[in-house]
């Protein structure tokens, strides 16, 4: 929800990394459609990760994320026919950061995390018009890394890593108004994990867009995303959250 700690997005992006506002169309055509929508996350992290019999609380503001952030892309594109399309989200980062340890054990914790997170989502319009109405099911893959550099408390300090990496089935929506021939607004909603990757991934996201052309649009939103992964001695339990901002180019 993405650790960057996704942990943190900024994880992007599911699927997902998660997808951004896309404008309706009224009618399903026979030609192919695509658009690219380059995209940025404001976004907190508060949360817990864990190697082994070791776990760290993370809380981290947007500002944390941005002095600890190394570097981070995100972006998706979706390819549409008619009333098909497929959707592929990509996140990608690097993240340094401080977290709390829990106990007398250690004094603190400096967590090192790479995340890269895919999502591929088929998708299939039952409802057209100025409403459209979108149902969604893929999959995301995770690939995490984390390095754990435990400052000594009343044991000395140590460094341990490990690394995990897994898919999720997913399920969704996506609802899409048009409120003029500028202006529009969604609501997207994914479920997945299930046991059969994490435990449990979840996230929803509102906003508002802006036509800026024929063939581009503005868009700002609020995501929320939640991942539950606890196996192999390795604990990813976070939630991140804040505003998501960028742009659609359709060709």
């Amino acid at each position: 929800m993405v650790l960057g700690m996704t942990i943190a997005p900024l994880y992007a992006g599911d699927a997902d990394a998660f997808a951004p506002l896309t404008i309706p169309s009224t009618e399903s055509g026979d030609d192919w459609e695509f658009m690219f929508s380059p995209y940025g996350w404001a976004a907190g992290l508060d949360g817990t990760v864990g190697v082994g019999s070791v776990t760290a609380d993370v809380d981290l503001s947007f500002s944390d994320i941005v002095d600890d952030l190394e570097i981070g892309a995100m972006g998706q594109f979706e390819a549409r026919k008619g009333r098909w399309a497929f959707l592929f989200d990509g996140l990608w980062l690097k993240l340094e950061s401080g977290a709390d340890t829990r106990g007398p054990l250690y004094g603190g914790a400096a967590v090192d995390v790479e995340e890269l997170r895919l999502s591929g989502l088929l998708s299939y319009r039952i409802l057209e018009g100025g409403t459209t109405l979108d149902l969604l099911a893929g999959a995301s893959y995770f690939s995490i890394e984390t390095d754990l550099e435990l400052l000594p408390g009343n044991r000395a300090g140590r460094t341990i890593g490990t690394s995990a990496d897994w898919v999720d089935p997913v399920v969704g929506f996506h609802l899409r108004h048009k409120l003029s021939e500028k202006w529009f607004t969604m609501l997207r909603g994914e479920i997945g994990g299930f046991g059969a990757g994490s435990d449990l991934t979840w996230q929803a996201m509102g906003g508002v867009g802006y036509r800026t052309s024929g063939s581009s649009s503005i868009f700002l939103g609020y995501r929320h995303l939640a991942i539950d992964y606890s196996k192999d001695n390795f604990v990813f339990d976070t939630e991140t959250s804040g505003f998501i901002v960028g742009m659609n180019f359709s060709f």
